[in-house]
């Protein structure tokens, strides 16, 4: 039987060494940032904390900042809560900070600010903030001093929701997003630690947004999305707000844009597109990047099932655009994208006429081999959908795997060998459930080394699918 990979492997425990981590190499001040939604995790983890070697022999304290119930008890200004850490918090001890979205108004924000050295000089501990995103963001523009002494944000990932059937190819895909993946891990945590301690001392506007995005895409490589969402919304707006480029808000909007769409908080995501994209690149007159932006609204309408919206977009206000510029591969991307449409209506025969008349000629005659790659998979698919497996799995093995193995594209190899797997379940042929395992573990292996819980939650699943039918 397939055995669901044990914590160690889960996000969340990826923060929780991280943060265990910071905490053993320095003794003294510190302040943490620890995002967190729910309460009872955040409970769970403080409780994991204590009983962790080590730090289980420090001084331990709990101050709950709640100002509501019959119990509250929060200080009443932040001279009277650092009088309570002075006097309580222990040498080298660790403080956890609950509840404080509501008590850290913005006039407290303001004085813990000015309280900043004081604090630092009067409480040898470490103070570990539990605040929801939101609280984190204003806390940063509140409070940019005390803001910059912030040893770490540390996020605490929701656990990834339901998949499709099929895996798909990741819809963030910010630049140069593909080589960080194949960065190994250690690498790319060594950089944002680097990079965290750069940022504030680079007095450039336009280096310094440079190096915001980077720290972004290494920790949306890395999974942690709710740290790259602080980042983009404290440092790069920032950044953005001091740079002399007129699209600098833009771009970071942009970013934040991609996240909230992988997340499925798509009201959000198309409100910033509109409201604060759109205008900006009409008002510069760059057509591209508006089509791009456009594109951008379709993949929500898409994800909406407002298929008629996403065509329109797609076909009268996306395609003229790269047609009149000579873009031939954007041109190429968009009709696959309107493919990709009819095939989620049904209108199958249509979609694969574009895919292979339409679309594959453009790659095979740039000698993009990896869209190619990626489009022979989307016919597999509709192959598969109409029962033609073994040619569905001959593209698969022949056509798509290949040219992954040979790039090192690891994410799309993986993708490629879950979506192998799932057609051969579907053949049912003798020893097809066999393979399909095999196929599944690489790509389980692979997704855990490259730290995509979606993924890994997705092959999981189709994992406990075969256990189930044995």
């Amino acid at each position: 039987m397939h055995t669901p990979p044990d914590q160690a492997r889960s996000p969340k425990h990826a923060a929780f060494e991280r943060l265990l981590k910071l905490l053993r190499v320095k003794q003294g001040f510190q302040f943490f940032i620890l995002v967190c939604p729910d309460p009872r995790e955040r409970d769970r983890l403080i409780g994991q904390l204590a009983a962790t070697p080590e730090i289980a022999e420090r001084p331990t304290l709990r101050i709950d900042l709640a100002e509501q119930g019959s119990a509250a008890s929060a200080p009443a200004d932040v001279s009277t809560l650092e009088d309570r850490l002075h006097a309580e918090a222990g040498e080298n001890g660790l403080v956890h900070l609950v509840n404080g979205d509501g008590w850290l108004n913005p006039d407290r924000l303001s004085e813990l600010n000015l309280h900043r050295n004081a604090l630092a000089a009067r409480v040898n501990a470490a103070l570990l903030w539990w605040l929801p995103e939101p609280t984190v963001v204003s806390l940063a523009k509140t409070a940019p001093d005390l803001w910059s002494w912030r040893t770490a944000v540390v996020a605490f990932e929701p656990a990834p929701v339901s998949e499709l059937p099929a895996l798909q190819p990741e819809a963030l895909q910010p630049s140069g997003f593909m080589v960080l993946q194949q960065m190994p891990q250690q690498l790319r945590e060594a950089r944002i630690a680097e990079l965290q301690g750069m940022v504030d001392a680079v007095g450039d506007p336009e280096q310094r947004l440079a190096l915001v995005l980077e720290w972004a895409d290494l920790l949306i490589s890395l999974g942690q999305l709710s740290e790259a969402l602080i980042v983009l919304r404290t440092d790069g707006l920032t950044s953005a707000a001091n740079a002399h480029q007129e699209d600098a808000r833009a771009l970071v909007q942009g970013r934040v844009a991609d996240i909230l769409t992988t997340r499925g908080e798509l009201d959000e995501a198309q409100r910033i597109r509109t409201e604060e994209q759109l205008p900006v690149y009409e008002r510069l007159g760059d057509v591209r990047a508006k089509a791009i932006t456009q594109g951008k609204i379709a993949d929500i309408l898409t994800a909406r099932g407002e298929f008629d919206g996403a065509l329109r977009i797609r076909t009268e206000e996306q395609l003229p655009v790269y047609e009149r510029l000579g873009d031939v591969r954007s041109k190429a991307i968009t009709q696959g994208e309107i493919a990709d449409i009819l095939t989620a209506r049904g209108q199958l025969d249509e979609a694969l006429r574009i895919y292979t008349e339409e679309e594959l000629p453009v790659y095979e005659h740039l000698g993009d081999v990896r869209e190619k790659a990626i489009t022979q998979g989307k016919i597999a698919d509709i192959l598969t959908a109409r029962g033609q497996f073994d040619e569905a799995l001959r593209i698969r093995t022949e056509e798509q795997l290949p040219v992954y193995e040979r790039l090192g594209d690891v994410r799309e190899l993986l993708v490629g060998r879950a979506n192998l797997a799932l057609t051969l379940l579907q053949r049912a042929a003798p020893g097809d459930q066999a393979e399909a395992r095999r196929l599944l573990m690489l790509a389980l292996d692979d997704a855990r080394r490259l730290k995509l819980p979606r993924e890994m939650h997705s092959i999981e699943a189709a994992l406990a699918s075969i256990d189930s039918s044995e």
